[in-house]
C-alpha cells in the first residue's frame, strides 16, 4: 500500500470520527443543561476519570494515545458546557465590580534609595518620594495597613530565576498585583579599593547569583546581605579596600563608592521583573497580563490537562512555577499568561478554574511594562 493510499483510508477514517464527535459534543450541551437544572459542577473528576481508564483499556497496544485523545475531548467538552453555563457566571460579576483605577499616596519599596527596587518605583509611578523597607515581608506588612499604599518587589531574575517566598507572601496577605515592569539590570562591582584588594563582596543573594562567573574568577568570598543598595552603603562606611559591593551605578553614586568593574553580571540580557503590590485591587482596562495560584491533584495527567485548556483558547502562559503545597505531594502553581479579564474566553476560562479546583487565586489583572 502507498503512502497515498494510506492518506486516503485516513481521510475515510476522519469522515466518519466527525459526525460522531459532533454527536458526543451535542451530548454535552444536554448534560451542560441537566448540571444548569440540577446546580451540578461542570467537572466531575471521577467521571472522567473512569472514562479515560475505560478508553485506555479499550485501546489496547495504543491505549495511552486513546486516553490523551479522550482527555483532549474531555477538556473540549468542559469548555463548551462551561460556556453554555456562563450565564450563571459568578466571576465575572466580581470582576465587574473592580475598579479601573485607584489613588494612590505612598509608594513602598524593599532595600534602599538606589535599588534596583527605586528604579522600578520610578519606571511604574514616575519619579516622587518613595520609602524603604528592609525585607519583603515589611513591604508586605506596611501594605497590608494602609490602603492607598503600594508596595514593589522583585518576583524573578532572567539568570537567578524567580524570588518565590515574594508570591508566597502574595498568598499569605492576600494582596493583589496591580501593575509590573522589567529592568535592565548591570551589575556593577564598587569599593574603595582597587581589584587586587578585594577580598570579599556583599551582595543580594540573586545579584551575587547573577555574577557567579565574575566572583569565582577573582576568588572572592561571597557575603549575602538584604538588598544591593544597602550593601553598597554598608561598604561605603566601612571604607576598607579589601571590601567590595555589588549593586547598580545609582548606588555606587549616592554612597559615595566608586565602581570598580562595570557590568560584572555572568548575561549580557540581565532582566529582572518587578510587580506592585496593593490591599485594594484595580484593574486597567488595558491590562496585558494575569497572574493565578492553583493546586491540582497529584495524579498522572493532572498538569498537562491544565496547560492543555490555555493552549486551546490561544492563551499564552509566560511563567509557570511550582511550589510544594505542604500535604501528600500535591503542588502549587502559579501562572502568568497573557491576556485580559474583560475577554470573555478569558472569564470562562478562570470562572471554570474557580468552580473545579479546591484552591484557586486571582492574583491580579494588570498592566506589565515589558
Amino acid at each position: 500500500m502507498s503512502l497515498i493510499d494510506i492518506r486516503k483510508e485516513i481521510d475515510a477514517i476522519d469522515r466518519q470520527l466527525v459526525p460522531l464527535i459532533q454527536k458526543r459534543m451535542a451530548c454535552s450541551l444536554k448534560v451542560a443543561e441537566i448540571k444548569r437544572a440540577e446546580n451540578l459542577p461542570v467537572y466531575h473528576p471521577e467521571r472522567e476519570k473512569q472514562i479515560l481508564d475505560r478508553v485506555e483499556d479499550q485501546g489496547g497496544e495504543y491505549g495511552q494515545y486513546v486516553r490523551n485523545i479522550y482527555r483532549s475531548i474531555m477538556t473540549v467538552s468542559r469548555a463548551l458546557q462551561n460556556e453554555t453555563l456562563f450565564i450563571d457566571n459568578c466571576f465575572a460579576e466580581k470582576i465587574a465590580s473592580i475598579p479601573s483605577s485607584l489613588e494612590y499616596k505612598r509608594v513602598i519599596c524593599q532595600g534602599a534609595e538606589g535599588a534596583f527596587s527605586h528604579a522600578a518605583a520610578i519606571n511604574m509611578f514616575g519619579d516622587g518620594k518613595f520609602e524603604f523597607y528592609k525585607n519583603f515581608e515589611d513591604v508586605f506588612t506596611a501594605v497590608s495597613e494602609d490602603e492607598t499604599a503600594v508596595g514593589i518587589l522583585p518576583v524573578e531574575n532572567s539568570t537567578a530565576g524567580y524570588v518565590t517566598n515574594v508570591y508566597d507572601l502574595m498568598l499569605k496577605y492576600g494582596h493583589w498585583i496591580v501593575k509590573a515592569t522589567a529592568l535592565d539590570v548591570s551589575q556593577n562591582l564598587m569599593s574603595c579599593g582597587a581589584l587586587n584588594e578585594i577580598k570579599t563582596v556583599y551582595s543580594h543573594p540573586h545579584a551575587l547569583k547573577q555574577c557567579s562567573r565574575f566572583i569565582k574568577e577573582h576568588n572572592l568570598r561571597a557575603i549575602e546581605f538584604e538588598n544591593t543598595a544597602l550593601a553598597a552603603k554598608y561598604v561605603a562606611e566601612l571604607n576598607d579596600p579589601t571590601v567590595a559591593a555589588i549593586g547598580s551605578a545609582t548606588a555606587g553614586e549616592l554612597y559615595g563608592l566608586p565602581i570598580v568593574s562595570r557590568a560584572i553580571q555572568d548575561e549580557t540580557d540581565n532582566i529582572t521583573r518587578f510587580i506592585a503590590i496593593s490591599k485594594n485591587p484595580f484593574i486597567d482596562p488595558s491590562s496585558n497580563k494575569v497572574s493565578l495560584a492553583f493546586e491540582i491533584p497529584h495524579e498522572k495527567g493532572s498538569l498537562y490537562s491544565m496547560l492543555g485548556r490555555f493552549a486551546d483558547l490561544g492563551l499564552n502562559l509566560t511563567k509557570i512555577e511550582s511550589r510544594p503545597a505542604g500535604h501528600n505531594f500535591e503542588y502549587r502553581f502559579y501562572i502568568d499568561f497573557a491576556g485580559n479579564v474583560f475577554d470573555r474566553k478569558v472569564q470562562e476560562l478562570l470562572s471554570s478554574l474557580e468552580k473545579e479546583l479546591s484552591y484557586f487565586v486571582f492574583l491580579g489583572n494588570y498592566v506589565d511594562k515589558m
